[in-house]
């Protein structure tokens, strides 16, 4: 009997994997920046939450749900060492900043241009949440490295389908000689990956300023992706300026990103490299044979304002041969009031070595236009999310509160944009579950085919899911 429920189950899997192919297929995501349709909601029925990190430190999944929970996970990483190689944080709650004293996820400040001792190197799951009132200003002074955004310095790790409300910023108001702000990450070290991810933050940096990412000082053997990403809160640096990123370095691919934040320089340097305002990149470098650069599909509509200014990338260095940005579009306006000011709509300047010419293919440039495909995004809908701490037979932590939100408050009305306007639906109203009828015909046929497999899939899903469900508890029970 129990094989052939194992077969049954393993048939309809696999049937309604066919169909979610076919869907794809017939559907393909061409979405700039970031959707919300993206977010693939993780099973987290016996996930520890990260406040019982103490109690079991060695689970490859915690989730968050608090304020105090994404405090824990800084201090794990600042004071405890650990930078979660291999570790998956799931927040399953909009999150409340609102007077929390905050450092970033990974150090804000490091004594080396390289190689830092601590950084995060785990993944953290937004699932399509959002934070909010998260101010974070970092002083520092001196001859440190001073590190500045939600995640300081990390390093191999993976941030997705992540929202920071416009009610966040990130500030670097010190003397370091050595400064690196961005809102998502300040120095993305090693390789990284960023994808769907929304921030609508201020991001007010020195050196190296960018609006999800400050500093990639990578080489050939690592790589920094940033997909499907839009920013969207208001960028000024003293120096490099991007909408995406600032100084970016090494092996790069920015795909199918968006700026819509305006972006400027307080430099009065005109035509100076080290002071370029970019849409997407302010600074581009490949310096070293293997290291290229790739920003393809990627739309710039925020309003640039620098001496040297570029609609998708400000300047190039070194190799700039190595650089290619494609099917990319400027829709923001250049300005500057400096005489000689330097600019152009795709790439501002090349400062790359002599005879090396980066690769530019497919781009358009329509500054001035209104561009129709922008809006801001809706947030991801409202949807049953167990937030139990996630100890099965008995373990349960003491429960542990914040000021500004505990794990058992209610979540608060989602906002996003510059003026804090409800996006999505408030928790009180009822979702509207009309669907719309079908015309007779092949779309009715098609309708009809999906309806199936969505069908089959919920079941298939749901036995599949209790199935393992036992024997992960099973399992537990023997540990």
């Amino acid at each position: 009997m129990k094989k052939a429920i194992s077969l049954l189950l393993s048939a309809m899997l696999l049937l309604s994997a066919f169909c979610l192919a076919v869907s794809a297929a017939e559907e393909p995501d061409d979405t700039v920046g970031f959707s919300a349709d993206r977010v693939v909601k993780a099973d987290l029925d016996e996930v520890y939450n990260i406040l019982s990190l103490d109690e079991h430190p060695e689970e490859d999944a915690y989730k968050i749900n608090s304020a105090e929970g994404l405090v824990r996970l800084s201090n794990a990483v600042k004071n405890d060492f650990y930078t979660f190689e291999g570790v998956t944080f799931y927040i399953t709650k909009d999150i409340d900043m609102s007077g929390v004293e905050w450092l970033p996820i990974g150090p804000d400040t490091a004594t080396g241009n390289s190689n830092p001792s601590k950084y995060f190197a785990g993944t953290l799951d937004g699932q399509g949440h959002i934070i909010s009132n998260l101010v974070y200003e970092n002083k520092t002074g001196g001859d440190m490295v001073a590190v500045t955004g939600l995640f300081g310095i990390t390093k191999g790790a993976t941030i997705k389908n992540l929202i920071l409300n416009s009610d966040c910023s990130f500030t670097y108001s010190g003397t370091a000689g050595d400064n690196r702000t961005g809102s998502i990450i300040g120095w993305a070290n090693g390789s990284n990956t960023i994808e769907n991810c929304l921030s609508l933050a201020a991001v007010n940096g020195k050196n190296y300023t960018g609006g999800v990412v400050g500093q990639y000082p990578g080489s050939a053997n690592t790589l920094l992706r940033i997909v499907n990403t839009t920013n969207a809160g208001p960028v000024t640096g003293a120096g490099a300026a991007g909408g995406i990123g600032g100084y970016m370095q090494g092996t790069l691919e920015i795909i199918n990103c968006r700026n819509a934040g305006d972006v400027s320089t307080s430099s009065d340097k005109v035509g100076d490299a080290w002071n370029a305002v970019g849409g997407i990149v302010a600074r581009s470098i490949p310096a070293a044979a293997g290291q290229t650069a790739r920003i393809d599909g990627c739309i710039n509509n925020g309003t640039l304002t620098g001496g040297l200014t570029g609609g998708i990338v400000g300047a190039v260095h070194v190799i700039a041969s190595e650089t290619t940005v494609q099917n990319c579009i400027n829709y923001g306006e250049l300005k500057s009031d400096l005489p000689n000011a330097v600019s152009s709509e795709i790439l501002g300047i090349n400062a790359g070595n002599e005879g090396s010419e980066p690769t530019l293919t497919d781009n358009q440039e329509r500054s001035g236009e209104e561009d129709a495909s922008w809006v801001l995004p809706d947030v991801i809908p409202d949807y049953e999310q167990d937030d139990s701490p996630g100890e099965p037979e008995g373990e349960n932590p003491p429960e542990q509160t914040t000021e500004a939100q505990t794990d058992d408050e209610t979540e608060p009305e989602r906002t996003t944009g510059p003026n804090d306007t409800t996006a999505g639906r408030n928790d009180t109203e009822a979702p509207d579950t009309t669907a719309p009828s079908e015309p007779a015909g092949e779309d009715g046929c098609q309708s009809a085919v999906g309806g199936i497999c969505l069908i089959l899939l919920t079941a298939g899903t749901a036995a599949f899911a209790v199935t393992n469900r036992n024997h992960r508890a099973a399992n537990r029970k023997h540990r």
